[in-house]
């Protein structure tokens, strides 16, 4: 019997092809058109194809977000902490950008494949190498990660149309600032906060900046107490 098509694709399927595709279905119309039965159709396969390469749909997305991480670059080895940690954020935060509907889902779902478990060792590391303490490594890279992945889920709906939902209008929103009573609110007032600032690549540096240097004063305090105690 001659082999359809189909069957002859689904036996030339592999498990990376659709973890690939997936990603892709995923960047052009988001998590909610992620089904086994659209991926199939992508991939000109039966649904049932699918599942002799991934047991579900979690573990399907498990392995999208695997292959995304995966891509990250790591920093030069060889830099010192700041650097390495400032780095390290912007190559986070370039990649949820790049994968716009990863950067909002990756905040109700938390990752610990081996991509992910190479990011946080790459911290740990220079943190540690450097003179900080366990505590301060610990709060520092979880502090780190979740600054760059709330800032960047912020960001990208005001950038891109993630799956059907569009870019706010944030025209609306500023709109409200300036009806404010300044006698409820002389400061806000005063300050015209502009709403289109709130996730722009400048107060991302501004943030990560304050972030740094915070980690800086506790790691000279924690070279102070040691020296004390000599």
């Amino acid at each position: 019997m001659k082999p359809t098509p189909q069957s002859a694709q689904a036996k030339t399927l592999d498990r990376s092809q659709v973890v690939a595709e997936a990603l892709h279905l995923v960047n052009q119309e988001g998590f909610d058109r992620l089904t086994m039965r659209n991926l199939a159709a992508r991939l000109g396969v039966v649904p049932m194809a699918l599942y002799r390469h991934v047991t579900n749909k979690e573990e399907l997305i498990d392995a999208v977000f695997e292959l995304a991480l995966s891509d990250i670059k790591l920093p030069d080895p060889d830099l010192t902490w700041r650097p390495g940690l400032d780095a390290l954020a912007r190559a986070i935060r370039e990649l949820l950008l790049e994968h716009p509907p990863l950067a909002v889902e990756v905040v109700g779902r938390p990752t610990l494949g081996p991509a992910s478990l190479r990011i946080a060792e790459y911290g740990y590391r220079v943190m540690r190498t450097s003179g900080f303490s366990d505590i301060d490594t610990n709060g520092g890279i979880n502090t780190l990660v979740t600054y760059v992945i709330g800032f960047t889920a912020l960001e990208v709906p005001r950038r891109h149309s993630v799956g059907a939902n569009p870019p706010p209008d944030l025209s609306k929103l500023q709109s409200l600032y300036a009806d404010l009573p300044a006698d409820q609110f002389p400061h806000t007032v005063q300050l015209q906060p502009q709403v289109e600032g709130l996730v722009t690549p400048e107060q991302f540096d501004h943030g990560l900046t304050t972030l740094l240097d915070g980690l800086e004063h506790r790691l000279q305090d924690s070279k102070n107490a040691a020296s004390q105690c000599r």
